[in-house]
């Protein structure tokens, strides 16, 4: 199957291409001057240049204008994956696919997880999980004893492969494989959405518009992510930290229902961080 990979590039060294064969096209949208082009050596590349960075999503859609292909990848360029990783990110247009992924730490990551409920959107915005119950810490051990459901929910985000209605789980824009008219079909990402919560509010429209969609993990050995946008350690006045909160107010203030109102009135008084 035809695909194209999508990367954005911003303070990025270098992107490894070694798992896309030769024959299928590569879209590189800079967002600043940091990766030179010479240093993408895939020979099907297209480089396009931002003016500014314009963001993830922005520049995904840039991209997406220019492509011919059946289905489009989006990947991340701190990512480290294999050519069976290529095969493995194949589906049909209902399909939105991604693979397990675990951090530099060997760490398994979310990919496909739950739609944020009011509170658990509350909780990731100030990092609770992370700060309170971390990643093979005895307290998440204790808290896993006396909420087991909560543990069985959080392996199957955490590398088990399956499937699941688009409508009940959404994938992770790390690694997305997603059919090109579908995505085309909904503009794309909402360019609202500078940097974190787009892929969320992209899978919600998609199955909104087509609903049989689904959400798959497919079965294969994990790829590497490195996450450092990610890291629970920024500051909380770091401005990617400041962009990341503001845009869980954005996500949550286009839910519908009187549970979401805090989100609304927060978007409504809550000024746009300055972009880096």
């Amino acid at each position: 199957m035809d695909k194209t990979v999508v990367f954005v590039a911003y303070r990025t060294d270098n992107i490894s291409c070694s798992w896309i064969p030769d024959d299928q096209p590569i879209i590189v949208v800079h967002n600043d001057d940091h990766l030179r082009p010479a240093d993408v050596s895939h020979p099907t590349t297209t480089h396009i240049h931002a003016d500014a960075n314009i963001g993830f999503g922005a520049a995904v859609n840039m991209a997406a204008a220019q492509t011919t292909t059946e289905r489009l990848v989006l990947c991340n360029p701190d990512t480290v994956l294999t050519n069976d990783h290529w095969d493995a990110l194949d589906g049909n247009a209902d399909e939105v696919v991604t693979i397990p992924l675990v951090d530099g730490d060997g760490q398994q990551t979310s990919v496909v997880s739950p739609y944020w409920t009011p509170l658990a959107l509350l909780a990731a915005t100030f990092r609770l999980g992370t700060k309170l119950i971390p990643l093979g810490s005895r307290r998440r051990r204790i808290f896993g004893s006396v909420a087991p459901g909560w543990v069985r929910r959080q392996n199957e985000d955490l590398g088990t492969p399956g499937s699941w209605p688009l409508d009940s789980r959404w994938v992770s824009g790390a690694v997305m494989s997603i059919d090109r008219d579908r995505f085309l079909s909904v503009s794309g990402f909402d360019d609202r959405y500078f940097l974190y919560y787009e892929d969320t509010d992209l899978c919600s429209r998609l199955v909104e518009a087509h609903q049989n969609m689904t959400a798959r993990m497919a079965d294969c050995q994990p790829g590497i992510h490195a996450v450092g946008g990610s890291s629970a350690t920024r500051n909380w006045k770091d401005p990617v930290e400041m962009l990341r909160r503001r845009a869980a107010v954005t996500y949550g203030a286009n839910r519908p229902g009187l549970a979401w109102l805090p989100y609304r009135l927060a978007d409504a008084l809550l000024p746009q961080p300055p972009r880096p």
